[in-house]
């Protein structure tokens, strides 16, 4: 690496270490944001400059973190130096180098319909849009975005399953005596039986939800990266489609596997089942969007399904479960080439 990305990296670093920091500080409600911003300085010199540049940047926040404690330090490397090193790794690998393109992004499609609009040009429909000659699959000779997000979530999974072996075979109980001081903190005067009866259920799915925001929040940034540096050109490879996701086939039977787990394990057994289950569904979130996004544009309003779809699932939350279930439909029976079969010839 040259000097220049050198320091460019651990400024990266400090800049993540400093977002990390103020939200353990705690002194503000205000900065509790903050959190969701870590990866992001990393994963932009990652994907700029290359994952060595991420590893440079994680090392240097790390080290600042030891002004909070090792703990702090460990905390920091595990839950967001090593994903976005990890991340940026895999973006920047090169599965076929000799049709792998880099630098620019290609066209993306035109809004509304893509045939038979008053004022747009008639294109041509088609599913893999790859197919399209002057529309390339920017995903094309790179390591497949759907695969990115399956290995995050796979991440999320053994950190979940570490902390229960860490925890002696007992995630659930530390769980509960998590909840429970929290409850004690923020609904003391709630009736002892109502506060026991909603930290059973919360924690039944706590450790889930937690690892698959951490998911999420990793994916957002990441995306959030990419179109940053797309507006520059500066990104190393061409930004995925949506539309065009695409979820590796043996994620299926990973989850159906966890699912057995979740259904018959017994005790802690089943108990973690469940919550990797909760998390091994966000690649299917992502591929759900996907098949909205492929319905929204057969419509004439796209924008307005759109809009719709994000704005119930971030008002509610457990609509994104509905994305999910899509994007398992998706991924066993196709419903994006059922959308789009009719619409040919």
């Amino acid at each position: 690496m040259e000097s220049k990305h050198i320091l460019i990296s651990v400024i990266a670093g400090l800049l993540s270490a400093m977002l990390s920091l103020a939200f353990m500080s705690g002194d503000a409600v205000s900065v509790f944001f903050l959190v969701y911003l870590v990866p992001l300085p990393m994963l932009l010199v990652g994907l700029a400059l290359g994952s060595r540049a991420t590893l440079v940047a994680a090392g240097a926040g790390t080290a600042i973190s030891f002004g909070v404690g090792a703990a702090g330090a460990a905390m920091f490397a595990v839950l967001h130096g090593l994903p976005a090193w990890a991340i940026a790794m895999m973006a920047l690998t090169k599965t076929d180098p000799t049709v792998a393109k880099r630098g620019r992004d290609v066209e993306e499609e035109l809004p509304g319909r893509e045939a038979n609009v008053p004022g747009l040009p008639e294109r041509p429909r088609n599913y893999d849009v790859g197919a399209v000659k002057s529309e390339p699959n920017p995903d094309r000779g790179w390591f497949p975005a759907g695969s990115i997000v399956v290995w995050v979530a796979i991440i999320a999974c053994v950190y979940m399953a570490v902390s229960s072996a860490f925890l002696g075979g007992d995630l659930r109980g530390a769980v509960v005596k998590y909840i429970s001081g929290l409850f004690e903190i923020i609904a003391t005067n709630q009736d002892v039986d109502v506060r026991l009866a909603a930290t059973s259920m919360l924690a039944d799915f706590f450790p889930g939800m937690v690892g698959a925001f951490w998911v999420l929040m990793l994916g957002v940034n990441t995306v959030f990266a990419q179109g940053l540096l797309a507006k520059g050109k500066i990104n190393l490879r061409p930004s995925p489609r949506i539309k065009e996701l695409v979820l590796p086939d043996w994620s299926s039977w990973a989850l159906v596997g966890i699912a057995v787990l979740a259904l018959f394990g017994p005790g802690e057994v089943g108990y973690l089942g469940r919550n990797l289950f909760v998390v091994l569904v966000i690649p299917y979130f992502f591929l759900g969007l996907a098949v909205v996004h492929v319905l929204a544009g057969s419509l004439r309003f796209p924008g307005f399904l759109l809009g719709a779809i994000y704005a119930v699932t971030l008002a509610t939350g457990w609509f994104a479960l509905v994305v999910g279930g899509i994007g398992i439909l998706e991924q066993w029976v196709g419903l994006r080439r059922r959308i789009v079969k009719p619409q040919e010839g």
